[in-house]
């Protein structure tokens, strides 16, 4: 008995080490594989760049899937343009950090909680204090329709479902963009243009029947052809996310 107590708790203790020298394992290490693939990337992405003068949009997805980007929920690693020039390379493991990432400027790969070199690419968005916060069609109850509109700290974020690949924010996007802006005590509009192309968002705060809270919808027109119109129905108008959680609380 004595025997069997002794070389189960050599077991467990054995694991209990591995798991402790695992973690603190530097990240080159414990994350080879991922950084392997994500250099296989960079010199696609760096091939593309000297034969067109350009590194690819974040939207352009079948130039990354051509490159190999796997495709789970959005590229896995995610790609960003920050500029003309510089962009980052992302492993997110659900919405917190650290996060695993590259960035062209430093041509290193790093370990962390934030991005420190952002601060100074993202080109600042000024918008109503109205329009501040989280916005999100909280009256949705098919996940992969969810949808988050993140107004904070000059910075406009954009959100489809729970995967944080899917997060696009406006100010990197459009960082070589000219942006211009239209408000009111209920509207929001900008705009961004560059040689031919013209991308406008409008928001609207809507007065509906069937909510007491302020509700928010939005539009899309991508270089004059509406991608996604104004929808006020239940499951796709935006609720702010204080409000619909101080209502919760008030039931």
């Amino acid at each position: 008995m004595k025997k069997s107590i002794i070389i189960l708790f050599s077991i467990i203790l054995t694991i209990v080490l591995i798991s402790v020298v695992y973690c603190h394992l530097p990240f080159q290490i414990k994350y080879r594989s991922e950084i392997k693939f994500g250099n296989q990337l960079i010199e696609k992405i760096e091939n593309f760049r000297k034969q067109n003068d350009s590194i690819p949009q974040t939207t352009d997805y079948v130039i990354l899937q051509s490159f190999g980007f796997k495709l789970d929920e959005g590229f896995l690693p995610f790609y960003q343009k920050i500029n003309s020039t510089d962009y980052i390379l992302t492993y997110c493991w659900g919405f917190d950090p650290p996060w695993l990432y590259y960035y062209s400027k430093t041509q290193k790969w790093d370990y962390g909680f934030d991005f420190p070199f952002l601060e100074k690419n993202i080109v600042k968005i000024s918008f109503p204090d109205w329009l501040r916060g989280v916005w999100h069609n909280s009256e949705q109850s098919n996940t992969d329709n969810f949808i988050f509109w993140i107004f904070s700290n000059d910075t406009i974020t954009y959100q489809k479902g729970y995967s944080a690949n899917k997060k696009e924010v406006l100010n990197e996007k459009y960082a070589d963009y000219k942006k211009n802006t239209y408000c009111s005590d209920s509207e929001f509009q900008i705009s961004f243009t560059k040689e031919k192309d013209t991308i406008i968002y409008n928001f609207k705060l809507q007065k509906l029947d069937w909510t007491t809270n302020r509700a928010l919808s939005y539009s899309l027109i991508i270089n004059g052809i509406k991608e996604y119109e104004h929808i006020t129905t239940m499951g796709y108008v935006l609720i702010n996310q204080k409000d619909f959680i101080i209502q919760k609380q008030n039931k």
